[in-house]
């Protein structure tokens, strides 16, 4: 296998701190495999290599292709995530074993405890859970104070609480998570010094991939075990940094080398993409600051850029699914193209349009928002449902009526009775006559829906029972992105403008949940669906980013960016995953309102347009 000049520098590289910048395409996985090989024939004993990654599954596939490039010949070379390193080190040296290892699942059904024991209200535990889980890690892992200021669909008081619970659970159990592994493994090798120089030992030339993914704890922990030899060889690319709600920021890979006074090889070519998508892409991340200098080179002539506008969010997916019949017409495979956006909640409308065209799409289970299992739309259905028979109706149904929004009824109140009389009644004995009032006018609302068509129907709950003001006063009482229940109840109303009936509506929903969920479990050749974030490590031929807005791309919460050169990686690292053919799509206006064009692309046109002029200039030199 042949190397260019920087690849060969990176494999024979020996001793000392190193680091490589790798970009996209630059073979950096091929790179740590062979400088692992290339130790060994050096001398090293493949029991004193250390590789460490950033996933299992990046782990795994490291080691297999290590093997077959040795042929299994040299075995001993340690593959591993940094959280499987600190858990060996713990099991190895202190008194914890894998039963002390709370599980993704433990994790959830103590949290889903603690919630309950609480009473902590959701409409949503699932998400909460979720929610909760990143929460806790992100304050673990960066070491948070409180108050977090954390939005996890809790308020703060609340995050306080779940999280001091659940650590007292695990110190009670003896029970460590993903976190604690390398926070206990960094104490742990701090405290006992025989223990860290048995490591040292053990582990005297350490890779690491992704270095640009690192928290500063995992960094800590890592420099702590390659001391005091150094040979610590950090591999990433500090242009696809975009782990920062973990902890990872460039600035500690930027920081890794003056620190460690290393030595830095930049691989610059890429061997993936096109020449027209490298020389953008690279011009356009020069924008950041928070990075190093660097130019990237293609090795191939094929390769290009469109960027096109529509007017609206339908009419584009109907462009972009158009574009794509096309391509398959023309023999692309399915697999060879991905349609890429900002987050989940872009997803739908794509997806819908997919199905109906009878498009095969594979999309990773949390990659994919359907709305019609949230609760927004399970709530719009109870209403609808009230209309039929609210005399027979559960209770229970009625009670989360009577809350979106609040009809001001005491909970002392509703746990007492099971039926609307009973509330009355409630009312009447305990002197609040407003009650019987609120209650009277929420019958006749649902009596009055009861008649209405679709869009009539809807107008009514949303604006004359302002169940839009009940979201926005959930999502405040909720510390949560209120734009975004705003955006997704958006969403909702909008795939109900193609029916006549409410029940029509609800028998596509059930159509469009049973689809969606078979191309997500059953389907093996698809187009990909995927966030920015999701995209990473990635290549197809054809990539098609959509929403490319302000507001979508960069992400903004009620007009602020919480980190625009996060969101300028999050755009490069979308645009460098085509090889051949990069389409990048707008919308002028949405449900009425005018849209702006995504900075971004006003940036990368700009950079198309110097590019085609400096090339005339030098053709006319020439």
């Amino acid at each position: 296998m042949s190397f260019n000049k920087e690849q060969k520098a990176a494999i024979n590289h020996k001793d000392g701190p190193l680091i490589v910048v790798a970009g996209p395409g630059s073979g950096k996985t091929t790179v740590v495999v062979n400088r692992t090989a290339k130790l060994i024939e050096k001398g090293v004993n493949p029991y004193n290599i250390l590789v460490i990654t950033f996933t299992k599954a990046a782990a795994k596939e490291m080691q297999m292709r290590y093997e077959a490039l040795t042929q299994c010949e040299t075995p001993g070379v340690t593959f591993g995530t940094i959280h499987s390193v600190a858990l060996a080190i713990l099991t190895t040296s202190f008194d914890y074993t894998y039963e002390n290892v709370l599980t993704e699942r433990d994790e959830w059904n103590v949290l889903r405890e603690i919630i309950k024991n609480n009473k902590i209200y959701t409409e949503d535990i699932n998400t909460l859970i979720k929610d909760l889980v990143s929460a806790i890690s992100n304050i673990k892992s960066g070491m948070l104070k409180p108050p977090y200021d954390i939005k996890c669909g809790c308020r703060e008081e609340q995050l306080q609480l779940i999280f001091n619970e659940y650590c007292n659970y695990c110190k009670q159990n003896k029970k460590i998570d993903y976190d604690d592994m390398q926070i206990e493994c960094l104490k742990l090798l701090k405290e006992n010094k025989d223990i860290l120089n048995c490591w040292r030992e053990r582990y005297q030339y350490i890779q690491v991939d992704e270095c640009q993914d690192v928290c500063h704890t995992q960094m800590e922990l890592i420099e702590l075990l390659a001391n005091p030899r150094n040979n610590l060889c950090i591999v990433g690319d500090d242009d696809q940094s975009l782990y920062q709600f973990r902890g990872a920021k460039p600035e500690i890979m930027l920081a890794f080398e003056k620190k460690a006074n290393a030595k830095r090889i930049t691989l610059d070519t890429n061997y993936r993409s096109g020449e027209k998508i490298v020389s953008a892409a690279s011009e356009f991340i020069k924008s950041n600051s928070k990075r190093f200098d660097k130019d990237f080179k293609s090795v191939r002539e094929k390769g290009s850029i469109e960027i096109k506008p529509y007017r609206t969010p339908e009419l584009q997916a109907i462009g972009v699914i158009g574009d794509i019949k096309k391509l398959l017409n023309k023999g692309t495979s399915l697999d060879d193209i991905a349609i890429i956006y900002r987050t989940n909640k872009e997803c739908p409308k794509i997806a819908s349009v997919l199905m109906d065209a009878d498009i095969p799409f594979i999309a990773k289970t949390e990659g994919v928002v359907n709305l019609f299992e949230h609760w927004i739309f399970k709530d719009i259905v109870r209403f609808h449902e009230l209309g039929k028979s609210i005399n027979t109706a559960p209770f229970g149904e009625i009670k989360k009526a009577l809350k979106r929004p609040t009809r001001y009824i005491p909970n002392e109140a509703l746990q007492q009775s099971k039926s609307l009389d009973d509330l009355v009644e409630w009312g009447v004995m305990h002197r609040k006559p407003y009650i019987a009032r609120n209650i009277f006018r929420f019958k006749q609302d649902i009596k009055t829906m009861s008649r209405m068509k679709l869009q009539s129907f809807l107008d009514y709950l949303i604006n004359h029972m302002d169940y839009k003001k009940a979201l926005l006063d959930f999502a405040d009482y909720n510390r949560m992105n209120p734009q975004e229940l705003i955006d997704i109840l958006d969403e909702i109303v909008d795939t109900s403008k193609t029916f006549d009936s409410f029940d029509e509506w609800v028998e596509y929903a059930k159509d469009y949940t049973f689809t969606l969920k078979k191309s997500i479990d059953e389907t093996k050749e698809g187009i990909y669906l995927m966030t920015m974030h999701g995209s990473k490590g990635l290549e197809f031929k054809h990539v098609f980013i959509i929403n490319a807005n302000e507001g979508f791309t960069p992400y903004s919460h009620k007009g602020e960016i919480n980190d625009i050169e996060e969101e300028r990686r999050m755009f490069y690292v979308a645009m460098t995953r085509a090889k051949d053919f990069l389409h990048i799509s707008y919308t002028n206006r949405s449900r009425g309102k005018k849209m702006r064009e995504s900075r971004f692309v006003t940036e990368l046109a700009a950079v198309m347009d110097k590019q085609i002029t400096d090339k005339a200039l030098l053709n006319k030199k020439e």
